[in-house]
């Protein structure tokens, strides 16, 4: 094994752990990690591909720093987004920490009860938990948690890009902070991530307001295999094949069998129903060829031990194994050398995609990548969305901001008034009172949250009025016993909400249920059911949208939950189809579609006109990701126009282009409307938990925000208006 002078500052136990493995030395990001780690006093970003060695250059270091000084209590506390990742880490870190005789307890509701009791009679070692599970430690047993945890080595954040952005995110950052406030000093943090476009940016989501706190930013900077990439086009399309009608789906379920069948790999479908679709007809085919089958589905509806039992078997190199799965096998729960990574569909982000790649060719293999991409009709008839072959174009535009080592940001710093709430509640739980300026020291001066005093206060006013705190002794506000109830709710320390369920109705009949996870309104029109219909009423009490028939205009499919599109990959879409060149990576199906997408493109002259008149509707392109388009298209609305966007493209029904750049200097020659008349129209499953707490005027801001960018949507519409039509 290869000497370095890192190796000889781990404990000497951890060396012969490692020589057990016959490693040939210390991976570059694992020796950089040593030092800060041993001696502490700052945080530090590990950023490196999956199976780069994350974990060991965490925890190597980690772990000797807490050998050296045995201290009663937990020494490591490592936060995780899911349980199925808890249950793998702590498997890799028994092994680990076996020599150094350092127990590792996972922590989660699965865990045998006598297992979490020795912890609790005697918190030692290493604790994984989820920020769920620690928030309920720090409100319900801050005692405790003052002495268990008192000597904390470190705190590691793995899969770190899994929290930032949602509520989770701010949860944690507030938590993390409220560790530090307990035990009087800032215990270093550690994050563990594949997936960062920004280390600079990180290190901000990972202790926000640093003030002067030093943090290390570590990236992998190995050269890796490149990918092998192919993009695989597909005219959906019906057929007879051995007298039998098919169509294109059973064409490219063929295509994954013959490239698949034998290996270990993992596709990603997107969605459940594609997801269950998939595996299904990838059994059979095995069935017909005689084989054991070897194709199973993985989400998160299935069962745990369904899920595990999959993970197990994809670890076995006896048993060729593919999963057909959505983003639950996305991150980095072990599941041994992956052959390569198929994509069914257009990618949700960049960063997904690239989170994606990283579990192919893993231990010295060559990345593979496939993209199957399957686009409706070809007769100039179809509708603009199919003509463009948009989920190509964005396949295509994602995979060149790939190589470009580009993706999407992370978070955003609106203020998250719904965590904000629940953070003060939790908060007064934990000390039983507290000062408003002490709560808006620790949580937004020094804590997550860009919230101004004033509207701290005014948050603070509305809670009161709720009777769920009020002033105690020296105007300290404490918990009232509505307010206490709260807090002692079983489902209080998830900060965010799971989508709900409305039924699509018509008439007296309930024709299927949709997920209500993307703003709808009265006007809109959907496809489903193989059938277009306009939203004609959003009932919140009985979770219902009623639908009317409609004879046109509908989108090609209902986007559902899809993560949402960046303006950079729209941009990035633009400049393809102004191209002249056919890209890289496309077969002769995909090359097809890249042509007759850019015909339709020079047809509609797009390359300079953004609004075109097409079967007796507008069309409007800005080449915006979906929160700019999302308020065009809600700010034409306004104007009493029946507009609808999806995939980038904003449908005016009985509008000309003439009257619609008209419209567009109307709104822009007035105030921007308030947020409150914005939003006024979502429905309620669309805010986030706790928003019906927060005062009207801070959720009507924030949740403009989370769904709106009207600064860009403002300008795109300020720079056109003025345009004439060709």
């Amino acid at each position: 094994m290869t000497d370095c002078p890192e190796l000889h500052l781990l404990d000497p136990r951890l060396v012969h752990w490692i020589r057990n493995q016959r490693w040939n030395g210390l991976r570059d990001i694992q020796k950089e990690a040593v030092r800060p780690i041993l001696e502490g006093g700052t945080d530090v970003i590990v950023s490196a591909s999956t199976a780069a060695g994350k974990t060991e250059a965490a925890f190597l270091p980690a772990l000797t720093r807490l050998a050296s000084q045995p201290a009663e209590g937990c020494g490591i506390v490592c936060l995780s987004p899911l349980k199925a990742l808890i249950n793998d880490q702590a498997r890799r870190l028994q092994d680990l920490c076996g020599p150094l005789g350092i127990a590792v307890t996972p922590w989660h509701g699965d865990v045998p009860w006598k297992q979490k009791q020795d912890f609790w009679a005697k918190p030692s070692g290493v604790l994984l938990i989820t920020p769920e599970s620690l928030e309920t430690f720090l409100m319900r047993h801050n005692g405790w948690c003052h002495e268990a945890f008192a000597h904390l080595v470190c705190i590691v954040v793995d899969e770190f890009h899994a929290f930032v952005g949602g509520e989770r995110g701010w949860q944690l950052a507030s938590l993390l902070r409220r560790t530090d406030a307990m035990l009087h000093r800032k215990v270093p943090r550690i994050a563990l991530s594949a997936t960062l476009p920004s280390l600079e940016e990180s290190a901000e989501m990972l202790r926000p307001n640093r003030q002067g706190y030093p943090c290390r930013l570590l990236e992998d900077g190995r050269a890796r295999t490149s990918p092998v990439i192919q993009v695989r086009g597909y005219h959906f399309r019906f057929f007879k094949e051995n007298g039998r009608l098919c169509t294109t789906h059973d064409r490219l379920v063929k295509d994954l069998f013959t490239y698949l069948e034998g290996g270990n790999h993992l596709v990603f479908a997107n969605s459940r129903t594609r997801t269950e679709r998939l595996a299904r007809d990838l059994a059979k085919l095995c069935q017909e060829a005689g084989l054991e089958n070897e194709f199973f589905p993985h989400h998160g509806s299935l069962s745990r031990d369904l899920r595990r039992r999959l993970e197990l078997r994809l670890q076995d190199p006896g048993k060729p194994t593919t999963a057909v799965c959505t983003m639950t096998l996305e991150l980095g729960i072990d599941i041994g050398n992956v052959d390569s990574i198929a994509q069914v569909a257009a990618p949700s982000s960049v960063s997904s995609l690239r989170q994606r790649l990283g579990r192919a060719g893993r231990r010295g293999g060559q990345p593979t990548l496939r993209l199957f991409i399957m686009e409706n009709g070809q007769a100039k008839k179809d509708t603009l969305w199919d003509r463009l072959r948009l989920d190509l174009f964005q396949s295509l535009a994602m995979l060149r901001l790939l190589e470009r080592k580009w993706c999407e940001p992370l978070g955003d710093r609106r203020a998250h008034y719904s965590t904000l709430v629940q953070q003060i509640l939790s908060l007064l739980a934990q000390y039983g009172a507290a000062r408003p300026s002490q709560l808006h020291y620790l949580l937004c001066q020094t804590g997550p949250f860009p919230v101004a005093g004033q509207d701290f206060i005014e948050l603070l006013k509305g809670l009161a009025r709720l009777e769920l705190l009020h002033s105690g002794a020296d105007h300290a506000l404490v918990l009232t016993d509505r307010g206490l109830a709260l807090t002692q709710d079983a489902g209080f320390t998830v900060a965010f909400r799971t989508p709900e369920d409305y039924a699509l109705e018509t008439g007296d009949q309930v024709i299927g249920r949709l997920p209500m996870t993307d703003p709808l309104e009265p006007g809109q029109r959907i496809l489903f059911a193989g059938k277009s219909w306009k939203v004609a009423e959003v009932d919140d009490r009985r979770r219902s949208i009623l639908l009317e028939p409609a004879e046109d205009g509908a989108p090609p499919k209902f986007a559902g939950q899809s993560a949402e599109v960046h303006d950079q990959v729209r941009q990035e879409m633009f400049k393809l189809y102004c191209s002249r060149v056919n890209p890289r990576y496309c077969d002769a199906g995909a090359s097809s579609l890249f042509r007759e997408g850019q015909e339709a493109f020079w047809e509609f002259d797009l390359e300079h006109r953004s609004i075109v008149r097409s079967e007796g509707r507008s069309f409007i392109l800005p080449w915006l990701g979906d929160k700019t388009v999302r308020t065009i298209s809600a700010l034409l609305r306004l104007e009493g126009f029946e507009a609808d966007d999806y995939n980038g493209i904003i449908d005016v029904k009985d509008a000309t282009p003439s009257q619609l750049h008209k419209a567009m200097r109307a709104v822009v020659s007035r105030p921007r409307p308030d947020d409150g008349r914005l939003v006024g129209a979502l429905p309620e499953p669309l805010f986030e938990k706790y928003d019906h707490l927060v005062a009207d005027r801070l959720r009507n801001s924030d949740t403009a925000l989370h769904f709106y960018d009207m600064d860009d949507a403002w300008a795109w519409m300020q720079a056109h208006a003025g345009r004439t039509t060709a």
